[in-house]
């Protein structure tokens, strides 16, 4: 069944912030890198969840750490655009799909 839905944060999808694990803080890009709801497709990707983990171009991790409180994947929060990631990275996800297919 393909559901529509709104700013899904998928594997994969990007995030900007900066990365504080260098001597002084740099901006940074990264991807949503592992986890994700294998179930849950949006547009050809797992959906991306609450404490997914995320990687930036330096190479440091992060994990997702806001969710949507009304909708779930495989148990866990859907994360969405504008969700945040923390860890040696803080930033903001800017990516995302408009479709959901469930298994």
């Amino acid at each position: 069944m393909v559901l529509p839905a709104l700013n899904n944060a998928r594997l994969g999808d990007r995030w900007v912030g900066i990365c504080v694990c260098h001597p002084t803080p740099i901006p940074m890009t990264g991807t949503i890198l592992r986890r994700g709801a294998k179930t849950v497709i949006a547009q050809g990707k797992p959906k991306a969840r609450f404490g997914d983990i995320t990687s930036s171009s330096c190479g440091h991790k992060g994990v997702i750490v806001t969710a949507s409180g009304f909708t779930r994947a495989e148990k866990k929060n859907d994360a969405r655009i504008t969700d945040l990631v923390t860890g040696c990275n803080i930033g903001v996800i800017v990516s995302g799909a408009s479709k959901v297919k469930t298994a």
